[in-house]
């Protein structure tokens, strides 16, 4: 484990590493950089690099992007994927359930975004409802994984709905990004209004209000500072 802090314009990981290390992002923000575009924006108590798990099974994994801090004091904790296998098995892991919470927030905002893209449709919207409910019922308050096996089969299972539910957005979710985050917001009243589930989507959706704004910045007026790994 390593504690690392990034200046403005400093990669944490480049495209195209090899995937062996996840890492917590303890404070500040950085920008997912593919090529010369910032794609993506990650926030406070983010679990980054999560595909490195699949190295733990012998999986060869390759990072599909850049990590680039986007201001100064930008705090990381760094762990090798192996340390999250020990943790299980010593039944004193704290990352796991991070690990997990963080793929289902992921899936459901993007969930969140194609369903206020594609409002009444019932046979995209009612199914979609229905899986976002499920997610945030049984995988948002995770605060034990089990044994490693059981933690791999979920950890496999939310790494594909994440990934299946990025793809979806991209496709169907319809409007501009900051425009899709305010339409989600709406939905989020009209969909779940009084339900157990309206204020963590709603808090997602601050989170996401708040990312994109970054990513403007990021997107717009962004000039990198030439840096190394750290």
């Amino acid at each position: 484990m390593r504690k690392v802090t990034l200046s403005k314009g400093a990669a944490l990981w480049e495209a195209g590493d090899a995937a062996r290390n996840i890492a917590v992002l303890e404070k500040g923000t950085l920008g997912v950089k593919m090529g010369d575009n910032v794609v993506g924006v990650a926030a406070a108590r983010t679990v980054l690099g999560e595909s490195a798990i699949f190295s733990v099974v012998g999986e060869e994994v390759k990072r599909t992007a850049a990590l680039v801090a986007l201001q100064d004091d930008v705090q990381i904790t760094e762990y090798p994927a192996i340390m999250v296998k020990q943790a299980i098995d010593a039944k004193k892991d704290q990352v796991a359930p991070l690990i997990l919470s963080t793929l289902v927030s992921g899936a459901c905002r993007n969930l969140l975004i194609v369903v206020s893209g594609q409002r009444n449709r019932a046979i995209v919207e009612k199914p979609l409802k229905a899986l976002m409910q499920g997610l945030i019922e049984d995988g948002r308050e995770v605060k034990s994984v089990g044994t490693w096996d059981d933690f791999m089969v979920t950890f496999r299972f939310l790494f594909q709905v994440r990934d299946y539910t990025e793809a979806l957005r991209k496709e169907m979710g319809g409007a501009a990004q900051a425009e899709a985050s305010v339409k989600a917001s709406e939905a989020v009243r009209e969909l779940f209004k009084g339900q157990d589930v309206q204020s963590y989507l709603e808090e997602l959706m601050k989170e996401e209000a708040e990312r994109d704004k970054w990513l403007v910045k990021a997107s717009d007026a962004w000039a990198f500072v030439p840096g190394k790994k750290a």
